[in-house]
């Protein structure tokens, strides 16, 4: 107790300045809350006071997260499979406000209608939550406790420098599956839970530290700085002291919260390398892949995204000679176990293939050269992200057959609603999912194959 106690003396000489800088505005603490906001009270409420921060937040996913193409698809064929009785899972997060309003039926009739302006991840939906239950257990999610009225009182709150605030939303197990028992039901989306088991997580980075660190807009990298931040021993101590809030770092404003979808960002999530050798007509490839990231890649609410790992041989028409590709990503499994099952139906995980977090990955590729073949021929390699790819011929199959089955064993009523509603709505949705969004290519390499090797290897990241 004596070292403690001299440590934490030493300690206040030395970060005097910091400890003054992190004081609380006692002015702003003292101010009433602004009595004209409400659960319900939109994003621009908000805007005359936190105009930047509005500006920010109106070009991220959280404020698409109903509007977007990819959503709206998911959330048609979800609907569809549960015969509309289950929104709630899907609007308890992408629109979490919902929640407290339990207008669940309204606003999902919005979204189908496709009405322009159903509200995302607002303001409120983050701001006016006071507590979160976080469970240590790889199979139950957290759950969050709102206040009543209004944001303001709890804004500069712990709770919203801390992982588990992020947590709510992004560790979801489904509970349609499994009869409304979460507990039992399959962890659909564990980004935080699988962030918390890194060593980052255990040496003071947290989510926002890299999604909300500043600078971002300007320099997609600037994530990256957070972490050395965090695992400073002047960060260390005060963690270990319990003073961490007077510590001076970054405010965290970036309301943005860039990830998977943001090009820049995604290719700085990793470190690759590429080395060539040849011997006869065979040409091996050796790369190393690093996830310099907390949590594992492709995340979040899979199977809605899939990375293409792709090396081959090309000649100068650019004809593919030989080549390989390894897909990255994570199915869901049925009851029957089929794959891929939606988020509704899923009782277990199928394929499951991920660049884990803060791990690197070894491949190695051996591609052919034709013998005979005197022309010029050029490695080529390439890392792409793709966002909500269509479902394999297989399941589209499987589907088809089950409306099928469906439309013969179906009332005249039945029947009505699949023909005139089900199938045309399901094609739509398929529609939206597949041209929400364009590839990303992470990385790319190409180089022309000598007697050598590969010579004038040329890479873009």
């Amino acid at each position: 107790m004596a070292l403690k106690t001299g440590i934490l003396a030493l300690l206040l000489l030395l970060l005097y300045p910091s400890f003054l800088m992190a004081q609380p505005d006692n002015e702003a603490l003292n101010n009433e809350p602004h009595k004209g906001l409400s659960r319900s009270s939109p994003p621009e409420s908000c805007k005359g006071c936190h105009a930047q921060i509005y500006d920010d937040w109106k070009d991220s996913f959280h404020a698409k997260s109903t509007t977007s193409p990819a959503f709206r698809g998911m959330f048609t064929i979800f609907d569809f499979s549960t015969q509309g009785k289950a929104p709630q899972e899907c609007l308890n997060c992408h629109s979490a406000e919902s929640k407290y309003n339990k207008n669940y039926q309204e606003l999902r009739q919005a979204i189908l209608d496709d009405q322009p302006n159903t509200p995302g991840t607002t303001c409120a939906a983050c701001h006016g939550i006071t507590e979160v239950d976080d469970v240590p257990d790889l199979l139950v999610p957290v759950t969050n406790h709102p206040v009543t009225l209004p944001a303001h009182n709890v804004e500069k709150g712990e709770l919203f420098k801390k992982s588990v605030m992020c947590s709510s939303c992004h560790d979801y197990n489904n509970a349609h599956a499994v009869q409304g028992d979460w507990r039992k039901g399959v962890p659909c989306c564990d980004t935080n839970r699988d962030f918390r088991r890194t060593e980052m997580a255990k040496r003071g980075v947290t989510c926002q530290s890299c999604h909300m660190a500043d600078g971002l807009d300007k320099n997609p990298t600037a994530w990256k700085d957070t972490l050395t931040e965090s695992s400073s021993l002047k960060q260390a101590v005060m963690r270990w002291l319990n003073l961490e809030q007077y510590t001076e770092d970054k405010t965290l404003k970036g309301h943005r919260f860039p990830g998977s979808h943001d090009a820049p960002m995604l290719k700085s999530a990793f470190d690759i390398q590429l080395e060539t050798v040849r011997e006869g007509y065979t040409v091996s490839a050796e790369m190393a892949i690093k996830n310099l990231t907390g949590h594992s890649i492709p995340n979040g609410c899979p199977p809605r995204a899939r990375i293409f790992l792709k090396v081959w041989l090309e000649d100068s028409d650019g004809f593919e000679i030989d080549g390989r590709q390894i897909e990255y990503g994570i199915n869901f499994k049925d009851k029957n176990g089929n794959q891929p099952a939606m988020v509704d139906t899923a009782v277990s995980r199928g394929f499951d293939q991920v660049f884990e977090a803060e791990k690197t990955e070894q491949r190695q590729f051996k591609l052919s050269l034709e013998e005979a073949d005197d022309n010029p021929v050029f490695l080529k390699a390439s890392m792409t992200y793709v966002h909500f790819v269509m479902p394999p011929s297989e399941a589209q199959n499987r589907m088809q057959q089950g409306l099928i089955k469906r439309i013969k064993a179906g009332s005249d009523a039945e029947k009505k609603f699949i023909l005139d509603t089900e199938i045309p709505g399901r094609m739509a949705a398929m529609n939206q999912l597949s041209s929400a969004y364009k590839p990303i290519v992470i990385w790319q390499a190409k180089g022309k194959v000598t007697d050598k090797g590969v010579a004038e290897l040329e890479i873009k990241q």
